[in-house]
């Protein structure tokens, strides 16, 4: 199992996902942008956008395991229209379109993923901070178990 080759799998997977393609054009009015790793000086500020960038490696010496990871950013840009504005419960569709977004990214990715490999995610999301665009962060890790005697850095 090769990082990079997981990278490109699995942004490939994403790129070329008809679900993705078609929830995207019919909420946002435009196709997704996947871009590995971006030139951060000349960001593409193109939402919806997924970004796959800083692939890692690490071993674990008590659980015979390695893992092989990167980190996958999600753009979207919404008005956060209240779905309910006239109960005392506002929900805002925007948060939702990033969750479902996110949860459509994770399925193309499990899709293309190695058999043997098992998966595990980790996400944070920020709604407030950069206003109306809404964002994600979502660890991808993919881990295998170690044969003894191999060296967990080359596998």
């Amino acid at each position: 199992m090769e990082i990079y080759d997981l990278l490109k799998d699995s942004s490939t997977a994403i790129a070329t996902d008809s679900d993705i393609t078609a929830w995207c054009q019919a909420t946002f009015g435009s196709a997704h942008e996947v871009l590995i790793d971006e030139d951060l000086r000349d960001p593409s500020g193109d939402a919806p956008a997924v970004r796959l960038h800083s692939p890692f490696k690490r071993a674990h010496q008590e659980q015979r395991l390695v893992d092989h990871g990167f980190y996958v950013y999600v753009l979207i840009n919404s008005t956060p229209d209240a779905v309910n504005p006239e109960s005392n419960l506002a929900e805002f569709a925007a948060t939702e379109y990033l969750m479902t977004f996110i949860d459509k990214i994770i399925g193309a990715i499990y899709a293309a993923k190695p058999a043997a490999a098992v998966m595990e995610f980790d996400l944070s999301t920020d709604t407030i901070t950069s206003f109306p665009y809404f964002e994600a962060d979502l660890a991808v890790v993919f881990s295998q178990h170690l044969v003894i005697g191999q060296d967990p850095i080359t596998i």
